[in-house]
């Protein structure tokens, strides 16, 4: 038989080496298709792969080799089903053990042999050998037998030598540095000489004065174990000689001992001991592609992030990508250098003595609240103390750390009496030199000249478009660069610089990130780092608290290159950073856009005291005393009387009403609600074990979050929270039904002294083993104990099919809602969704999107998301509503795959066919583009926005904090300045304004979920920011006021959603108007007062941009928090600052004509702020031009450059007012 044309060869999921057999097949004229279900973008991929198969038969043979990287019953089933369609030839182990093939089982043996020596030449003999033993080509030569090669080694980056040990190895190459480093890659890139990547990395090495010693395996069989490579290849003489890993494999180990691969592999790390980093290589783009996008390693996500992340592995950057013949990877130089250089970091952390290593301590300020009012500011953790702690115990490893302060109090008190933080309103730069914060004066000509003219002239440009030329206007005197800061001994602790904006003022002037949310930082921004790294010589830096805005500086979401501003900044400095492990998503941003090496802490508990149920119960059982004439109301009057004297806030509650028995209801109440719906929560510190009491009220909130059924009511919560307390304290004492369980939570809760622990070992170049993410209320287990290097979670099955049948009901509750209200059914929804949707619900938003539109998900056996179908009509029984999303910048960064399921979504409703009245989506498709079919479908089908790639925020935020509008237009105009960039299929991040008024324009409603007590709607400011911004927009475009609805979904509790007025009056009364949270927020002194003006700012955007509250709730607010004489003087005491901005915001509500407050309330809120500010001026006394407590109502008309940005946005505007 002569060379068969007629037959097609189809190569499932096979390397890149099979391009080699495609090319001689295509030289000889036989057709080759490359398919990948692993990477596939189709909607129906096995079909199609079955039709083609089918076709291919049809016209002559067609040839199906495949592999398998795991069994997956959906594949199983795929191949089973083929019969005789194709010749099935199956390739490694996972496929032949499916024992599904169409050829003898010595032939599957034969070329399977060719597989696993691998390289070009097998790959070629096992060509020959199917064309010439099974398809019978008589011109084929007889195949040689497969080419034996190692499996195994240390490989050579310049020849083609290897060595089977290390001591041979470095006898052959007359290596002797004093430092190694390990670089691992697979056995296939080896097989197929595809290692440029360690090429380079040898010699970026060498300048570094450090040796790498390449090794090549697999995690096959026939290689040797993970463990072994180490002993033999990097080991000398029993003892490890590395002292870095570079692993390019994603899985170099194999499960066993009854661990998954997962906990293995951190087994194995483990006992290295030593940094584990991350190369990246992207399987899907070309460095081309890479360069120019946004969010580049969308699909890349479970190689390039998860899957190490969850190995505690650290420092990804990427390498190399795909070439453009998909052939060798094609390898970025510079970017193989900048992680060489940012590894040598780390080693060098392993070799310097303790006493000479020099470290700064980056704590945070939220700037646009305040950067006075909130110095120190950190999410669930006291940062002042939590470096006290780090400090001491550095101390004791031989750090020198100078005269450190004992307590994170008098830590505090050093910063604000040196002034040692950014200028802000009440504070100039003058008095910050006069009062000893200046930590450094960085010469601009002699000295920072030296780093911005190393700059890309690109960036230059921007930094003098934005900032001017330097030294700018921020931070400067002279021509100095002002760094601040305080240093003891070898230890800098630093408030880490303002990043948007310049000068003592918060206006709309200074605020240019509000003019650009994509402008560069300051010059003072850039100094601050650079002084760090180069003038200090810090060998690292370690960030307190969660949130800071280095991480979201402007550049790639994902993959940065060194033209992003995260890696210009930070430099090659080793980043440590402290996070609560109750904020997943924003710490993997963190992780992938610096290479932070995040350390999680624990969340603390909230709920109300033990004290606090036992007082409401006993309150109940005196009104059935009295009720039953039982006699024992006196005895239990008196012990109600004890314990109202021990709970802060309930003795007021108890008086507040004009009787004895009216009061003590009020307490009951409220004490209930706060066991029910507690808000009450403390600072963590890092490293301190939470006490018995907070250790009860954590396992509390992990068993109440895994009750099945309903929750109990509100008047029976304080008997549940009584015994649930019982049981626990009884486990903790030995005994108890659930004592074991309670028993291994207290134990694991005491174990997070390894907090601190983890940092120092960070600070030595050690390994720091993986920490999942989580609260109390969600993966409350999983997360300890805490300390470890948070990773994500496993996203695969997302949504689940609990959170869809969720959503599937928030859905139907908001459309009921509106028929409610509005007697019709909405045909556009605007949504809000954060990450938080992902990481705690699985995906409840996400389903609500797609039951709205009348799609719903398809899951494979094991239960992992395989694609979504259209529910048929005659099932939905209503319309499909169209839905547009705005999603926040950390779920774009973070959870690609969530925009790619509402986008498909999107675009499988727009595709149905159905008519405009039954399918929402396809009518306003057809408005836009004229009905049309040839207009830009694309354009027109376009429902998820955000903000600009690499950009964060809502847009209205920064304008509402710094004064800088004058109407609710300027408002709306700032919203779509900032969420008009598109996302989805060929996208990433577009700017498309027209589509977003177009959408915008349309909306009946906008809806969005709280997911937990901790971040209900006044606490997450940028939900509320989203539905003002929702809210003016389309009253500004649609010429009508929408209704705006607020869901909370919490786990153990069913789905409600009200009006977000409702949502909003019932969280005050639940924090700010509750006697009990007030009083624990004075517990936590100058940051509970930070918290109480943090509220107060919410509560004024939310009355700006939606004005959902009465006059009487602000003046109720008004009368408790600023005009009563005993909580101003506390606040003006702990915190001045945080009383003045709240105060200050009160009356910038009354003048905007927001709020019309009663006469008396009005007078007596005059007066307070002048006693306020009167405070201030004395306390301050300012040598510097401040803004002090003026507001300067500064927008854009007064601003030439950000003028000219909104000069499209406002020309589209108009457009669509003449339309109308």
């Amino acid at each position: 038989m002569a060379k068969n044309r007629s037959t097609t060869f189809f190569f499932f999921d096979c390397d890149t080496e099979y391009m080699n057999m495609r090319e001689i097949l295509a030289r000889d004229g036989i057709a080759a298709e490359s398919f990948s279900w692993i990477h596939s973008t189709e909607r129906e991929p096995l079909k199609n792969l079955s039709r083609r198969l089918e076709a291919a038969g049809a016209c002559g043979k067609a040839v199906l080799l495949f592999r398998l990287e795991m069994a997956v019953p959906e594949l199983e089933d795929f191949f089973r089903g083929l019969g005789k369609t194709a010749l099935l030839i199956p390739l490694g182990p996972e496929a032949v053990t499916l024992r599904v093939h169409s050829i003898e089982g010595i032939d599957v043996e034969n070329i399977n042999r060719y597989v696993i020596n691998g390289g070009s030449e097998n790959i070629l003999r096992a060509a020959a050998y199917i064309r010439k033993k099974l398809l019978g080509e008589s011109d084929i030569l007889e195949p040689l037998p497969p080419a034996e090669k190692p499996f195994d080694g240390i490989f050579s980056t310049v020849s083609d030598e290897t060595w089977p040990s290390l001591a041979e190895y470095l006898a052959a190459t007359g290596k002797n540095f004093p430092a190694y480093v390990g670089w691992l890659i697979d056995r296939h890139n080896w097989n197929r000489e595809d290692f440029a990547e360690a090429a380079i990395a040898e010699e970026a090495f060498a300048r570094r004065n450090i040796g790498l010693i390449p090794v090549f395996s697999n995690s096959n069989q026939n290689c040797l174990s993970f463990s072994e490579i180490v002993e033999r290849y990097l080991s000398l003489d029993g003892r490890l000689a590395i002292d870095a890993l570079i692993n390019g494999q994603l899985f170099a180990v194999r499960a066993q001992a009854g661990r998954s691969v997962f906990e293995q592999t951190a087994f194995e790390y483990k006992k290295l001991d030593i940094p584990v980093i991350n190369p990246i290589h992207s399987f899907h783009l070309t460095e081309e592609e890479w360069r120019s996008g946004g969010s580049p390693l969308s699909l890349d996500m479970p190689t390039a992030y998860i899957t190490p992340e969850a190995t505690g592995m650290t420092e990804p950057v990427i390498i190399s990508a795909r070439s453009e013949d998909g052939m060798k990877s094609a390898v970025m130089p510079e970017m193989v250098d900048y992680l060489c250089g940012r590894t040598a970091k780390w080693v060098a952390l392993r070799r310097k003595k303790n006493s000479e290593k020099k470290l700064t301590v980056m704590l945070h300020s939220s700037v646009c609240s305040g950067v006075e009012a909130t110095i120190g500011k950190a999410y669930g953790l006291d940062a002042f103390e939590s470096t006290c702690r780090l400090v001491r115990a550095l101390k004791e490893e031989g750090y020198n750390v100078g005269d450190f302060p004992e307590t994170g109090e008098a830590l505090f008190r050093v910063f604000m009496g040196k002034k040692a933080f950014a200028d802000f309103r009440w504070t100039a730069v003058e008095d910050i030199a006069e009062h000893g914060g200046c930590l450094y004066r960085m010469d601009t000509e002699g000295e920072y000249m030296k780093y911005y003219g190393a700059l890309p002239e690109k960036l230059r440009r921007s930094m003098e478009e934005t900032w001017g030329a330097p030294p700018g206007e921020g931070m400067v005197i002279g021509k100095d660069i002002i760094i601040t800061g305080v240093a003891f001994g070898n230890v800098t602790v630093m408030i880490q610089p303002k990043r948007g904006c310049y000068g003592a003022k918060c206006t709309g002037e200074v605020c240019r990130i509000l003019h650009d949310p994509s402008c560069p930082p300051p010059h003072q921004y850039l100094a601050v780092y650079r002084y760090m790294e180069d003038i200090l010589g810090a060998d690292a830096c370690v960030e307190i608290g969660t949130e800071g805005s280095l991480e979201f500086l402007p550049g790639k979401s994902n993959a940065p290159s060194l033209r992003c501003w995260t890696y210009v900044v930070l430099g090659e400095l080793p980043l440590i950073y402290v996070y609560n492990a109750g904020v997943p998503s924003e710490a993997m941003v963190a992780k992938r856009r610096t290479n932070a090496l995040t350390v999680g802490h624990l969340p603390p508990a909230c709920g109300g005291s033990t004290e606090g149920a036992l007082l409401a119960y006993r309150i109940d059982e005196y009104f059935k005393a009295i009720e039953i004439g039982n006699g024992q109301e006196t005895a239990l009057l008196e012990e109600i009387k004890e314990l109202l004297a021990k709970i802060p806030g309930a003795e007021q509650l108890a008086s507040e009403a004009s009787n004895i028995e009216d009061g003590l209801r009020l307490a009951a109440d409220a004490l209930k609600k706060n066991i029910d719906d507690g808000r009450i929560c403390e600072r963590h510190i890092l490293g301190v074990p939470p006490t018995e009491d907070e250790a009860v009220r954590y396992i509390k909130e992990v068993w109440r979050s895994e009750e099945g059924g309903e929750e109990p009511s509100v008047k029976g919560a304080c008997a549940h929270d009584l015994e649930m307390t019982q049981t626990i304290r009884e486990g903790l004492a030995g005994g108890g039904e659930h004592g074991r369980d309670a028993r291994e939570l207290y134990a694991k809760l005491r174990e997070c002294g390894r907090e601190t622990a983890a940092v120092v070992r960070a600070l030595s170049g050690r390994y720091i083993e993986p920490g999942e993410a989580g609260m109390p209320d969600y993966n409350g287990r999983g997360i300890l104990p805490t300390g470890g290097n948070l990773h994500a979670s496993d996203t695969s099955k997302i949504p689940t099919r609990t959170a869809y049948m969720r959503g599937v009901k928030m859905a139907e509750e908001l459309i009921s809602a509106y028929i409610r209200d509005e007697g019709r059914m909405p045909r556009k929804v605007a949504m809000n969704m954060i990450s938080l949707d992902i990481t705690k619900t699985g995906g409840e938003q996400l389903s609500q999107f797609l039951h709205l539109l009348g799609v719903r998900p398809l899951w494979d056996a094991k239960e992992k998301f395989r694609g979504l179908e259209a529910i048929p009509l005659s099932e939905l029984g209503r319309p499909r509503i169209d839905v547009t999303v705005r999603i926040s910048g950390v779920l774009r960064d973070t959870w690609p795959f969530a925009v790619k399921i509402m986008d498909d979504a999107v675009l499988l409703s727009a595709s149905l066919g159905e008519s405009e009245e039954d399918n929402y989506v396809i009518g306003h498709i057809n408005d836009f583009t004229g009905g049309d079919p040839s207009a830009g479908i694309r354009e027109a089908s376009v429902r998820i926005f955000g903000d600009a790639p690499g950009s964060y925020g809502a847009g209205i935020d920064l304008a509402l904090m710094a004064s800088a509008w004058e109407d609710e237009k300027d408002l709306a105009e700032y919203f779509i300045q900032a969420s008009a960039f598109a996302y989805g299929d060929k996208l990433d991040g577009k700017t498309s304004v027209r589509e977003f008024i177009d959408n915008m324009k349309r909306v009946d409603l906008s809806s969005d979920t709280s997911v937990c007590k901790r971040m209900d709607s006044i606490s997450c400011g940028f939900g509320i920011q989203v539905h003002g911004g929702i809210r003016l927009t389309a009253k500004l475009l649609g010429k009508r006021d929408i209704r705006q609805y607020q869901s909370l979904s919490e786990r153990g509790k069913e789905v409600e959603t009200t009006a977000l007025n409702e949502s909003v009056e019932r969280d005050i009364n639940a924090t700010l108007l509750n006697p009990l949270w007030r009083e624990s927020r004075k517990e936590e002194g100058r940051d509970g007062a930070s918290d109480i003006m943090h509220l107060m700012q919410n509560i004024f955007a939310a009355q700006c941009a939606c004005k959902p509250l009465d006059d009487r709730i602000l003046d109720e607010l008004t009368e408790t928090y600023i005009n009563n004489k005993d909580m101003r003087d506390w606040m003006l005491a702990e915190n001045p600052f945080a009383a003045e901005e709240s105060a200050r915001r009160m009356l910038e509500l009354h003048s905007r004509e927001k709020w019309r407050p009663s006469p008396d309330v009005l007078s007596r809120l005059k007066e307070s702020y002048l006693l306020i500010e009167g405070e201030m001026e004395g306390m301050t006394e300012s040598r510097g031009d401040i803004q002090g407590g003026a507001v300067e109502k500064i927008n854009h008309t007064q601003v030439e450059n950000w003028r000219r940005s909104l000069t499209e946005i406002e020309k589209i505007i108009e457009e669509n007012a003449a339309k109308q």
